[in-house]
């Protein structure tokens, strides 16, 4: 929780100073602000997991958690574009992209390959997992499917709640095609010298 609240600070440090973050401080800061990462000690409760300290201190282990995070964090603010454009919330990735000069449709695909890269390089960790022996191994799939969940899981609340897409939810998760604004929120709490 103290990475959540630390997360959440610096955004509003960020909107009260002026302070448009990069793409790779945006995407650090909603790692923290996500709220996600406390959702894996529930993972290892709600499945009775026994783990060794020794796995969650495995750098891939460690990797795959912080990729799970990363992903909740890369689809939430490309579900939530939409609100957050219409509210003048500017702490989103795509709307960080397009303050700094991407067109939405530039800014869509550069996040969205953000997350690409997320899945493939998921794929690869996964792969390299040490064996700890049979019945360790058989609780790390485990841990590790239910990290996938956390992932599904936000996927699924997008799609099901109107929170983000309200009821076109359902068409935009078949077509996978979101209608963009064709104007832009006027973000006027930078100025233009402040992320030029």
């Amino acid at each position: 929780m103290q990475g959540y609240c630390h997360g959440a600070l610096m955004q509003v440090n960020d909107r009260l100073g002026n302070r448009l973050p990069s793409l790779e401080e945006m995407l650090a800061l909603r790692h923290e602000s996500s709220g996600c990462r406390p959702l894996y000690p529930l993972v290892e409760y709600a499945h009775d997991l026994q783990l060794p300290d020794e796995v969650f201190d495995d750098p891939c282990i460690q990797e795959l958690e912080d990729l799970g995070v990363d992903m909740v964090a890369i689809s939430n603010d490309i579900l939530s574009y939409q609100k957050e454009q219409a509210e003048g919330v500017p702490h989103n990735m795509v709307i960080v992209c397009q303050l700094r000069g991407l067109s939405a449709q530039q800014a869509f695909d550069t996040v969205g390959k953000l997350l690409e890269s997320c899945y493939r390089r998921w794929e690869e960790v996964e792969g390299i997992v040490p064996h700890w022996g049979a019945e360790v191994d058989a609780e790390v799939q485990r841990y590790i499917d239910g990290i996938k969940a956390v992932v599904k899981a936000n996927l699924n609340w997008s799609f099901k709640t109107a929170r983000y897409l309200g009821p076109a939810a359902s068409e935009i998760k078949r077509t996978r095609k979101l209608q963009i604004p064709a104007e832009p929120h006027d973000y006027r709490l930078w100025s233009d010298d402040t992320y030029n």
